[in-house]
């Protein structure tokens, strides 16, 4: 490594600890950190960094490890569930969006070869940015959010289409419209092999390696599986990004799915963190300034043309609003792929000229820096409002519960949210004999506790109709064990909305909403991070013929110093 680059980590590296502080204080998704440091330190601007080639290559790399961690969220079983969001409403979404935006830049006096480029480049969205967001909002086993993952599933296979028309258009200029139904067949063939053939050998590898256990192998099986399939994906035509999300859900199929996930989570921030670096290095300064009006009305009109196509297909799809105006808000930024359409279309194949590509790469990237704002600005509203509708009347009413069930719940908890917390909270319970029923939106967690044994719902609980049904009024505890902490506070609130003084005790992984969570009238908040640290120096003490009951009275000052819950009880090692 050469000294120029040294110098340039380190100046990558002071921006990130000077920005996401920064960002984090203003409430603003670290994301914007990133696109920010990137245009301070890149060429249109401080020239800190001035090899932007190196950058964008390891910010792909990211962008490939969210790929691949999407990935081990959605199990084979799970996408072949989707394959309607993504052969059919993805489709859908990518035609619509394409002819609406190209349609308007033919109206502007562009040819139909530049408009079509267009159409097809400012139609995809950014995976990075869509999927991070709702991620961060707990919204991925919504409805809306496997729409959300199967619309941009579908516009990752499109850029093979995409990319096999650009040079046709430019040797024979024509559309080749033609030629893109035989690319799909071609890529839909492919993935149906490789997830074929990496079933019947990633599983059986993966017992094998484990067998040994040896971590190093372990981790390289992971990588090996990650590589190889990347590159079956781009044998076949296909981009290396769909490759990176089939390994993870080739891996996602065996038992140690949660194991790889945690090994490679401390280095694939920080990737996908240089990749919107290298988004914020794109934006020119000086250019964007001199058509700031230009500039300005492109990006409106583009996200406000995806936002309306999006949503409408969304609520064609029997999606409740408010789920529709969550995934459609943030995918409407177009997307990364965008860099590369029309870096192409104007430098290799000339089918546009490089002034309208830089344009629209700016437009590209104000449209993903503004996504975190206009999202939370929009989200915010939303929220309120459904605070005050006291919850959205299109969600899910209750299932396998009738009128006689209703009568007999009473003294019971009320488990809201069947993941990995809330089944292991289900099987205290169980051991304890206290009585209690499974609550939740999500089919696979339903079918998990009906495989279980364990009486259950189906619905939202954000709902009190809902929380009503399961006969809150007689229950004698909520736990709200779900993951995601805007889903979570809505339960709370409609929980308290019903009633007053009912325990309520949830989990949280953010330290600093604590205080706000109890104001809003959570009985105890359990921090995964602090009972995790207590608990794993306890055993260590234990270990080492430590005294418990010190060991208990220091951990009740701990929990007393820094956190809302020391009344909480704690069983376990000497904690």
């Amino acid at each position: 490594m050469s000294g120029d680059q040294v110098w340039e980590l380190l100046a990558f590296l002071a921006a990130v600890v000077i920005f996401i502080p920064v960002f984090y204080r203003l409430k603003v998704n670290p994301l914007l950190a990133f696109i920010v440091a990137g245009i301070v330190l890149g060429p249109h601007m401080l020239g800190l960094i001035k090899d932007t080639h190196v950058t964008e290559n390891i910010g792909e790399l990211g962008l490939l490890f969210l790929m691949f961690t999407i990935g081990l969220d959605l199990s084979f079983h799970r996408f072949k569930a989707m394959r309607l969001y993504i052969f059919g409403f993805g489709l859908m979404q990518l035609l619509l969006t394409a002819a609406v935006i190209g349609g308007a830049a033919f109206m502007m006096h562009k040819t139909l070869n530049e408009s079509i480029i267009i159409g097809l480049g400012l139609a995809m969205s950014s995976t990075a940015i869509a999927l991070r967001l709702m991620q961060e909002r707990g919204e991925m086993h919504t409805d809306a959010g496997r729409a959300t993952v199967g619309i941009l599933l579908m516009q990752d296979l499109a850029v093979i289409p995409i990319m096999v028309l650009l040079p046709r258009m430019a040797q024979t200029n024509s559309t080749a419209i033609g030629n893109m139904g035989q690319a799909f067949t071609q890529a839909i063939g492919a993935v149906t092999l490789i997830m074929v053939i990496g079933r019947m050998v990633v599983k059986p590898l993966f017992k094998i390696i484990v067998s040994t256990k040896n971590a190093e192998a372990f981790t390289a099986v992971t990588f090996f599986t990650f590589l190889a399939t990347a590159w079956a994906t781009n044998a076949a035509g296909l981009s290396i990004s769909l490759g990176a999300f089939l390994a993870g859900m080739l891996i996602a199929e065996t038992d140690f799915g949660h194991e790889v996930e945690a090994e490679i989570a401390s280095f694939s921030g920080m990737l996908l963190g240089i990749f919107f670096l290298s988004v914020g290095m794109m934006i020119d300064i000086r250019y964007a300034w001199t058509h700031i009006l230009q500039i300005l009305l492109l990006t409106a009109a583009v996200m406000v043309a995806k936002f309306a196509v999006l949503y409408a297909i969304e609520r064609y799809m029997k999606i409740n609003k408010g789920g529709s105006i969550t995934s459609s808000v943030m995918m409407c930024q177009a997307g990364e792929f965008g860099f590369v359409v029309f870096n192409l279309a104007a430098q290799n194949f000339h089918l546009m000229s490089t002034q309208t590509s830089s344009l629209l790469q700016v437009v590209i990237a104000l449209s993903m820096s503004l996504t975190p704002f206009v999202s939370s600005f929009v989200l915010k509203i939303l929220d309120k409002k459904r605070a005050a509708e006291n919850a959205a009347k299109n969600e899910a009413v209750p299932e396998d519960i009738n009128d006689e069930d209703e009568k007999e719940l009473e003294n019971h908890v009320l488990l809201i949210g069947y993941g990995r917390v809330g089944q292991a909270a289900a099987r205290m319970l169980a051991r304890n004999d206290v009585p209690f029923i499974v609550m939740d939106t999500d089919v696979p967690h339903i079918e998990r506790a009906k495989k279980n044994n364990r009486d259950y719902m189906f619905g939202n609980a954000g709902n009190p109709r809902i929380l009503e049904a399961a006969n809150i009024a007689k229950a004698k505890a909520v736990m709200i064990c779900i993951s995601g902490l805007p889903s979570a506070i809505r339960v709370l609130q409609a929980v308290r909305e019903i009633s007053s003084t009912i325990p309520v005790f949830m989990r949280c992984n953010d330290d600093t909403r604590w205080g706000e969570l109890v104001r809003l009238g959570a009985t105890g908040v359990i921090s995964e991070t602090q009972e995790c640290g207590i608990r794993l120096a306890a055993a260590t003490v234990l270990c080492l013929d430590g005294d418990e009951d010190r060991l208990r009275e220091t951990a009740a000052v701990l929990r007393q110093e820094n956190t809302v819950n020391a009344s909480l009880p704690t069983v376990g090692t000497g904690a």
